[in-house]
């Protein structure tokens, strides 16, 4: 894969996080989204210039260990509301009991994800601006 394919695909990543995630930081940290299958998409990009000499190896080691599979960028985006279809089948609910299950189970959810968006958020930040200084290269390309 050329270095220029490689720093599109992580210009694209990019763009999606800052939607997604990125502009929510400062005003609305409920709205953090962030796609896992975007980090693993990044992180195979980003392997593809650790093996060059062009980039900062560090900078480069900062952004694999940002969103590895232990990190709680990666445990926020495989963070999913529980459904209790998928439980419904195996147990017997009346009406009432589903509702408060049902409440429970989303009162947990919003707390657990509440907790990873708090543990995640520096580290957040730290990945956009390691991505925009990774990026910042292709910019000064495009504009010379």
């Amino acid at each position: 894969m050329k270095i220029s394919e490689v720093l599109t695909g992580i210009e694209a990543l990019y763009e999606q996080m800052t939607e997604q995630c990125f502009s929510h930081i400062a005003k609305h940290k409920e709205e953090i989204k962030i796609d896992a299958l975007a980090l693993v998409e990044l992180e195979k990009l980003v392997s593809h210039l650790q093996h060059t000499e062009l980039y900062n190896l560090s900078l480069i080691k900062t952004i694999q260990t940002l969103i590895n599979h232990e990190s709680f960028l990666y445990k926020l985006a495989i963070l999913r509301e529980p459904e209790l279809e998928n439980i419904a089948e195996k147990a017997d609910f009346v009406g009432n009991e589903r509702q408060d299950i049902e409440k429970i189970l989303r009162i947990s959810y919003i707390k657990k994800r509440s907790q990873y968006i708090e543990e995640a958020l520096e580290d957040i930040k730290k990945l956009k601006a390691s991505l925009e200084e990774l990026l910042y290269a292709k910019k000064v390309q495009k504009e010379g």
